[in-house]
C-alpha cells in the first residue's frame, strides 16, 4: 500500500520528472472518478460499484459541498449568473456589475460600468437579448431606443449592403443555437448517460482478489473490480456520440485543442491501453488503480470524518498526502509531499470565510474569500491576497471581486421604440451613430479624451 511509504527526500528535478510522467494517468483517473460520481458511467459486474462512486461523491466535506452546483442547476427555471467588481488605485475608481441571465423565454446579458478615470467620472449600461428569432440591445446610451435585428431572413436596407449573405446565415445558425442552449434551465443529461452507459457496459470486467487498505485509522480487507480501455474503444465512445464526428465540432475542437481530432486519437494510441482497478469498502471507494504502460497511480481514499477526508496519491514510487480535519464549523486540509506541507485551507461553513495559503521557498502566498452558499444560491467574494501575511494592496488601492449563480425571475421584455437594424438605411445609420457618439461623449468623457 503507497499510504504505509514514508516519504523520502528527493531532488526537484526526481518531483518534477515524476509529476510529468504520471500527469496523463492522474488526469484519466480524475476524469474517471468524476464520471462515476456524477452517474455518468455506472460499473458493469455490480451495482455495488455504481453505488460505491456514488457514495463516494456524496460524502463530501463541508467546502465541497458549498462548491457543489449540481442541485441549484438541475432545477428548473431561471438562473442568473453574476460578477460583481469594486477596483481602485488612488483616484482612479472602477466599479460594475456583469450577469447573464438564462432559462426562460428570453436570455440576457447585462453589463454596467461606472466609475473614475485620470478625473473624469463615467457611467455606461447595457442590455442584450436573445430571442427565439431576434437579438436586441440598449442602453441609456440609446435613450429609449432599442436596436433590433432579425436571425430569420437576410437584413435589407443599408446594413444588407454591408454583409455577407453566408456570414450572416451562419451568424444567424450560432445565435439560435446559442438560444436553444441558455433556454434549457435544467441540466439533462440523460442522452449522454445512456451513451455512455451503454458504451461503459460493453467493456470487460474482472473481479480482483480482495487487498488491505488503512481507511479510519484500520486496515480493512476490500474486494475490487478491474477493466481495461483501449484506443478503438474511445473511437467507439466517440462513434456513439454523433455529433462528435460534425465537421463544426471537429473544427472546434482543433481550435481548442491544436490539434485534429484524428490526430489526438492517434495520439492516444501511442499511449496504448490503460487499466482501471476499483476497491471497495463499506460502499464507498476504498483506492482507485491506475496503470498506463510502466506508469502507475494509486489513489487511496483513508476516511475520517468522510471518505475524502485523508488520502495518498502515489505517482511513480511519489506520495502526495491529503490531510483534514473538522472542528466544529471550521474545516481543515492540507497538501503534503516530502515531509513539507505546499498548501493549506481552512473554511468556516457558518461564516463562508475561506483562506488557503502555499509556500514556495520562503514565501507564503495567501488568498482569502468569502463562500456563502443557500439552496437557491452560490457567491465566491475575493477578501484580500497576501504575501507572508501582509496584504499585496497599498493603499488607497483595493479590488473586490464576487461570483454568484442563483435561481431568478424570468427575463422581461425590453421597453423601448424598436428600431430594426434590417430596415434602416443609410441616413437612419448616420443618425443612431451621432446620437451614440453624443451620448458616449457625455457618460464616457475620458475615453474622448485618450483617443483624441
Amino acid at each position: 500500500m503507497y499510504a504505509q511509504y514514508a516519504p523520502q527526500k528527493k531532488s526537484k528535478k526526481g518531483l518534477i520528472t515524476g509529476l510529468v510522467c504520471g500527469g496523463v494517468a492522474v488526469v484519466a483517473a480524475v476524469v474517471f472518478v468524476i464520471l462515476f460520481a456524477t452517474g455518468v458511467i455506472f460499473a458493469k459486474p455490480a451495482k455495488k460499484v455504481e453505488n460505491a462512486f456514488k457514495a463516494t461523491a456524496k460524502d463530501q466535506g463541508a467546502l465541497a459541498k458549498a462548491l457543489d452546483l449540481e442541485e441549484l442547476l438541475s432545477k428548473s427555471g431561471a438562473k442568473e449568473a453574476r460578477v460583481d467588481f469594486d477596483i481602485a488605485e488612488d483616484m482612479n475608481t472602477l466599479q460594475g456589475t456583469v450577469a447573464l441571465t438564462t432559462g426562460g423565454e428570453i436570455q440576457e446579458l447585462y453589463a454596467k460600468v461606472n466609475g473614475n478615470m485620470m478625473g473624469y467620472a463615467f457611467d455606461v449600461d447595457g442590455k442584450i437579448q436573445l430571442t427565439e428569432d431576434a437579438i436586441l440591445f440598449g442602453s441609456s446610451v440609446l435613450n429609449d431606443k432599442l436596436l433590433k435585428l432579425g436571425l430569420d431572413k437576410m437584413p435589407g436596407g443599408y446594413l444588407g449592403t454591408m454583409i455577407d449573405e453566408q456570414r450572416f446565415n451562419q451568424l444567424a445558425e450560432v445565435l439560435k443555437s446559442a438560444y436553444q442552449t441558455l433556454k434549457k434551465s435544467d441540466i439533462d443529461s440523460s442522452d449522454a448517460y445512456q451513451t455512455v452507459h451503454d458504451w461503459f457496459y460493453g467493456l470487460e470486467f474482472e473481479k480482483l482478489d480482495k487487498k488491505e487498505f488503512e481507511i479510519d485509522g484500520k486496515d480493512v480487507s476490500c474486494g475490487g473490480y478491474e477493466f481495461t480501455i483501449s484506443a478503438d474503444d474511445i473511437e467507439k465512445l466517440i462513434d456513439d456520440f454523433g455529433f462528435l464526428k460534425d465537421e463544426q465540432f471537429k473544427l472546434a475542437f482543433e481550435q481548442a485543442a491544436g490539434m485534429s481530432l484524428d490526430n489526438a486519437l492517434a495520439a492516444i494510441r501511442t499511449v496504448g491501453d490503460f487499466k482501471l482497478q476499483a476497491y471497495i469498502y463499506d460502499g464507498m471507494l476504498a483506492a482507485l488503480d491506475l496503470s498506463i504502460r510502466d506508469i502507475g497511480v494509486t489513489i487511496e481514499f483513508q476516511g475520517g470524518d468522510y471518505r475524502t477526508q485523508n488520502m495518498a496519491i502515489a505517482v511513480a514510487n511519489q506520495t502526495v498526502f491529503i490531510k483534514g480535519s473538522t472542528e466544529g464549523d471550521v474545516e481543515t486540509r492540507s497538501i503534503s509531499y516530502q515531509d513539507t506541507e505546499v498548501l493549506k485551507y481552512t473554511y468556516d461553513a457558518k461564516s463562508g470565510d475561506f483562506v488557503a495559503s502555499m509556500m514556495d521557498g520562503d514565501t507564503e502566498a495567501s488568498i482569502e474569500l468569502n463562500i456563502k452558499r443557500t439552496s437557491d444560491s452560490l457567491t465566491v467574494s475575493v477578501v484580500d491576497l497576501k504575501e507572508n501575511g501582509a496584504s499585496i494592496f497599498a493603499d488607497g488601492q483595493k479590488a473586490n471581486i464576487s461570483f454568484g449563480i442563483s435561481a431568478c425571475d424570468d427575463v422581461k421584455e425590453l421597453d423601448g421604440t424598436v428600431v430594426d437594424l434590417g430596415t434602416l438605411d443609410e441616413e437612419g445609420f448616420n443618425e443612431l451613430a451621432d446620437l451614440l457618439k453624443d451620448n458616449l461623449m457625455m457618460k464616457f468623457p475620458s475615453l474622448f479624451y485618450l483617443i483624441g
